[in-house]
């Protein structure tokens, strides 16, 4: 009796991708020990010679050292957990790899290795391949996992596909979902280089990034963007020759990769959820000028609620001059009608609008403001109101504070950034409450005693 395998799934997939520019590749065919090994061993999740081979191919300018810096850094993204890598990760593969090398003159000149042509698909290399071993250690765990099919761009791998068996009622599209689940869970190296994921049952498909919940997995629904694709077609095929099409396979990876960070993915996500759901109809990625312009727009709210007040030393000063200028920015901020507030949700705008015009230049130009703004917007929010606290325990809060200050060599003195000279602690004296009912940041001194 003819029935319908994961195996046959995986071979019509491949099929697909094969006719819209991808190579084909069976694991075991570029395993360990093979004549067409394209690893030294399983730990390793990117194809070393074809990295080599696009590194050399797209930076013909630079020395052997400089592409060796670049591969080091690839093979290790900075950071100290799994989003954080990730997000290094996807950080060099679009703005490139910051690298220095000795030139023939002896001088050190640093410079910036291309992993991708973005501009020319062409240029690049695509590789799919079905069923490649992949081991790692994780806890003292020896974890083997052979994904459905890795997705390769320039050896890098980018995609991940699972799939399930359609003929099989409980191999359901959240079951191959759950699989790249415990992909990223037991094979945290190989995640942290993901920018897609797809799952399918060959009858229904979703596409979605990585750390994403299952209601962010959506389904695509054209191949040219220009038209809803016919209902007839699988939505496998669909997506695949939709998202994966060499060109925008690139604009996605690019622009729609998402983070869980700064409250910004959900916006991100919802950009990409309306791409999709629309039909493919709009733009392949965030219109950027249009970002920018909302995001220049709110720099300038930003900026008047500053009016007056001097941060330069935000990104000039030592660390206790820049601490130094969050008790007097808060102070300014309080000082104003509804100042919190207004502070709060103008920053809070600020940051989705650069989030998505990230990496136009001008977010090069405003980027010290954003993070100085972000800065005092998160010193507010831990002052946020709770029960207003009564008159009488005003004086205990105030003798709390000054007892629990310590100022030692190597310490910052609260009372010296709070622009206080040393108080005399052994008595608190009237005087003394006097100098904090009298200090320069008095409205940050009352917020802070009724919080």
């Amino acid at each position: 009796m003819a029935t319908l395998t994961e195996a046959d799934a995986e071979a019509v997939a491949l099929e697909w991708l094969a006719a819209i520019g991808w190579q084909i590749a069976y694991g075991p065919d570029i395993a360990l020990d093979t004549p067409g090994a394209e690893r030294d061993d399983y730990g390793q999740v990117m194809l070393e010679r074809r990295r080599r081979d696009a590194l050399h191919r797209l930076n013909p300018q630079l020395p052997t050292a400089a592409l060796d810096d670049a591969l080091r850094k690839l093979t290790q993204p900075e950071g100290a957990t799994l989003a954080a890598r990730n997000r290094a990760f996807h950080r060099m593969l679009v703005n490139g790899v910051t690298v220095e090398y000795r030139a023939g003159d002896d001088s050190i000149r640093g410079d910036q290795v291309q992993i991708a042509d973005f501009d020319e698909p062409a240029s690049n290399d695509w590789l799919a391949v079905n069923q490649l071993t992949v081991t790692e250690v994780v806890g003292g765990n020896r974890n083997t996992r052979r994904p459905d099919i890795l997705l390769f761009l320039n050896g890098l791998p980018l995609g991940v596909i699972e799939l399930k068996n359609p003929a099989d009622e409980d191999a359901t599209i959240w079951a191959a979902w759950q699989q790249l689940q415990t992909h990223q869970a037991e094979l945290p190296t190989l995640s942290s280089k993901n920018g897609m994921l797809i799952a399918s049952d060959r009858l229904e498909a979703r596409i979605g990034a990585r750390s994403a919940g299952r209601e962010w997995f959506k389904p695509w629904r054209t191949i040219t963007g220009e038209t809803l694709a016919d209902a007839g077609l699988a939505e496998l095929q669909v997506l695949l020759e939709g998202a994966c099409h060499p060109d925008r396979f690139l604009a996605l990876v690019r622009d729609f990769t998402v983070f869980d960070y700064l409250g910004q993915a959900n916006d991100l996500r919802q950009a990409l959820v309306t791409y999709t759901e629309s039909g493919g109809t709009g733009r392949t990625a965030i219109d950027k000028e249009a970002a920018v312009a909302v995001m220049l727009e709110k720099h300038e709210v930003c900026c008047a609620l500053f009016h007056g007040f001097d941060w330069s030393k935000w990104t000039t000063g030592a660390p206790t001059e820049r601490l130094g200028l969050l008790p007097a920015a808060q102070e300014h901020i309080l000082a104003q009608e509804n100042g919190k507030d207004r502070c709060m949700a103008a920053v809070r705008e600020l940051s989705r609008a650069f989030a998505l015009a990230v990496p136009h230049a001008e977010t090069f130009r405003v980027r010290d403001d954003v993070g100085f703004f972000q800065a005092v917007r998160a010193a507010l929010s831990k002052r946020a109101a709770g029960e207003a606290r009564p008159e009488e325990d005003l004086d205990l809060a105030v003798r709390q504070i000054v007892s629990r200050a310590v100022a030692s060599e190597g310490v910052l003195n609260i009372f010296a950034a709070a622009g206080l000279d040393k108080l005399d602690i052994s008595v608190l004296s009237e005087e003394s409450l006097a100098e904090v009912q009298g200090m320069p940041q008095r409205n940050l001194a009352v917020e802070l005693l009724r919080c």
